[in-house]
């Protein structure tokens, strides 16, 4: 099976290299009949888009669904050490057997090309990498039919892959800039395409939004007829494991859209299930035995929004350590606005060419408290209180250099 996993990802990684985004369902649909359009015969599906929260909120939902004494499958997606973190039934990834199983039916089924596997560029209407795990994750939740399955959007949400399911609610986590080259320059246009999960008469629960995001969502809500609402923040975070205070709004939105589903949920069952949720890199705190006091903060933000919040978290749980006594590891992709992000950050920041030709690399031009750094820098992570951040592929980057 270790053969597989070499294999597996070394094709979908030149998926990403050569194909990038797709962002069209009309081969998706092909492929998807070729397989006998496994989309059609899911479980229940909770759908979540949105720019910001998207993870957070898929775990809340599953755990608030498990308390209740559900089967429940998630995909989520970008992962951090493995593509089965993607996948997943109760909180476990997809077994390696089962994920090979599945993926070698979307192989053999649709007659992949294979030169995946060489240096030469795939034909245009081969699956990218997304949508071949779009496509094994649909094979496997049909195959395993936990109870629910809470869905994740890759990109934008109007032509994601995963917007071919029917869901029973849809969620709409906070909506910002990020990816403007494939969803557009301006928030209506962004929002538009978030707002492309909205279907005909299913309820749709929205976080509080821009009033330009709020005015699109509310317009295409209307016009599906889809009973629209407007989640309420959770009134405090007092013994979350995720505590960040945009945790509040993520979880709001989990709650209101649980309701929807179960008009009686037990609210304080869920609120003391969603307290024990976890999600590695989301203002992950991490307190090192040695060196003596040390502190790191491991957080998946990747763009300018992001960055702003988590500066704003730090400095008020860490008063005394940022910006002097602090210093934040980043690796950046480099069409990120990666020069925004650094001037809102005060401390010194060391920054990681952790992909060379993807992450920013040590010819760009950055602020003066910038250093160049590599992964494998022996004092990257020195200082009394390390941030990591900058993108959540950085974190799989980084993460075997991490203390668990």
């Amino acid at each position: 099976m270790s053969e597989f996993i070499t294999q597996l990802t070394h094709d979908l990684s030149r998926r990403a290299q050569t194909q990038g985004v797709r962002y069209t369902l009309d081969a998706f649909y092909t492929h998807l009949n070729q397989l006998g359009n496994p989309h059609q015969n899911l479980p229940p599906c909770l759908h979540v888009a949105g720019t910001h929260g998207k993870g957070s909120t898929v775990s809340f939902l599953v755990s608030g669904l498990m308390a209740m004494g559900y089967t429940v499958g998630a995909f989520m997606s970008p992962h951090i050490r493995s593509y089965a973190e993607r996948i997943q039934i109760n909180k476990t990834p997809i077994k390696t057997n089962d994920f090979w199983r599945a993926y070698h039916a979307v192989f053999e089924k649709l007659t992949l090309h294979q030169t995946a596997r060489s240096t030469t560029d795939l034909p245009t209407n081969e699956p990218t990498e997304f949508e071949v795990l779009t496509l094994v994750s649909f094979l496997y939740f049909q195959e395993k039919q936990p109870d629910f399955i809470v869905v994740e959007t890759g990109l934008g949400g109007r032509l994601d892959a995963t917007n071919v399911i029917m869901p029973v609610v849809c969620g709409i986590t906070r909506i910002g800039w990020d990816h403007m080259d494939v969803l557009g320059n301006t928030l209506v246009d962004i929002a538009a395409e978030k707002a492309g999960i909205i279907k005909p008469r299913i309820p749709i629960v929205s976080v509080k939004q821009d009033s330009i995001c709020e005015s699109v969502l509310s317009l295409v809500a209307s016009d599906n007829q889809a009973p629209y609402q407007i989640a309420d923040p959770l009134d405090s975070l007092n013994g979350f494991v995720l505590n960040a205070n945009v945790q509040r709004e993520n979880a709001g939105l989990s709650l209101a859209m649980l309701s929807l589903i179960f008009p009686n949920i037990n609210i304080n069952e869920s609120i003391q299930a969603f307290k024990k949720t976890t999600l590695w890199g989301r203002y992950t705190t991490i307190k090192l035995k040695q060196p003596k006091n040390k502190t790191m903060v491991v957080d998946a933000a990747h763009n300018v929004e992001s960055i702003r919040e988590l500066v704003a978290q730090i400095r008020q749980d860490y008063p005394d350590e940022y910006p002097d006594r602090c210093v934040f590891v980043m690796g950046v992709l480099n069409r990120k606005a990666y020069r925004d992000m650094l001037d809102l950050i005060e401390a010194p920041v060391r920054l990681v060419d952790f992909q060379p030709g993807v992450s920013v690399g040590p010819n760009a031009t950055v602020p003066d408290t910038v250093t160049h750094h590599t992964v494998k820098d022996p004092n990257l992570f020195t200082g009394p209180l390390v941030v990591v951040t900058g993108s959540i592929y950085f974190l799989g980057e980084i993460a075997a250099y991490l203390p668990e």
